[in-house]
């Protein structure tokens, strides 16, 4: 909370004021862990075996788990960057990035669009009460935003079924053509007639920032 922020001294360097709050911090992320385990304790997440799944990551969020979780976790990723200092994590991905400033991937670039079409209906988690119960953020989009995401999904889901059931000849494992596919999806190819698109802010409360998903698309 604002109140445990301390007074910065002028002399003071970055690091000198970031280890001032240790203990703080520290205190904090013990009681936030105590809460995690007894959500994956109501979830029933025992030390078996699961997938952890995430869009477009570095493997953070998995590493951080895997650090006090009992279970064995392997991540399935849409997008993997490479970061050396998870090497030691267990993932697949459909597509691998080596470098997280420079790609060759549509995916890559465009995967701040995506996210704004595959994020949840709901706001974002921000923690857990005492009971393991999910406490979330105050939403900021509309009921409509929201219906509309609901649309989509639904859309999405009835495309894929419709997919499968014509059979293989609509289907392909070529993640390569899939990738160039993506690139398409920008005005100079498309033409996007849903208001969802329209002035969109996808919101990172994790990272504190903001970005309008039109410019990614444009």
């Amino acid at each position: 909370s604002e109140e445990e922020i301390l007074e910065r001294g002028e002399e003071e360097t970055d690091e000198q004021y970031i280890l001032r709050h240790k203990d703080g911090i520290l205190g904090k992320a013990a009681g936030m862990r105590e809460r995690y385990y007894e959500y994956m304790k109501n979830a029933g997440i025992d030390k078996k075996r699961y997938a952890y799944m995430d869009f477009v990551s570095s493997g953070t969020c998995q590493h951080s788990l895997a650090k006090f979780m009992e279970a064995e976790l392997f991540g399935l990723y849409l997008v993997r960057l490479y970061d050396p200092l998870k090497g030691g994590i267990y993932t697949d991905a459909l597509y691998s990035n080596v470098n997280v400033y420079k790609s060759s991937l549509s995916i890559f670039d465009k995967y701040i669009f995506l996210e704004n079409i595959f994020t949840s209906p709901e706001a974002t988690l921000v923690d857990f009460d005492e009971s393991g119960a999910p406490i979330f953020d105050v939403e900021k989009r509309s009921e409509g935003k929201i219906q509309e995401l609901a649309e989509i999904h639904q859309g999405i889901l009835e495309g894929v079924v419709e997919m499968f059931a014509k059979g293989n000849n609509y289907l392909s494992d070529d993640v390569v053509l899939v990738d160039k596919l993506i690139k398409f999806v920008e005005k100079k190819y498309s033409k996007r007639e849903c208001d969802y698109f329209n002035q969109n802010i996808l919101e990172d409360e994790f990272c504190n920032r903001a970005f309008d998903t039109n410019v990614f698309v444009n």
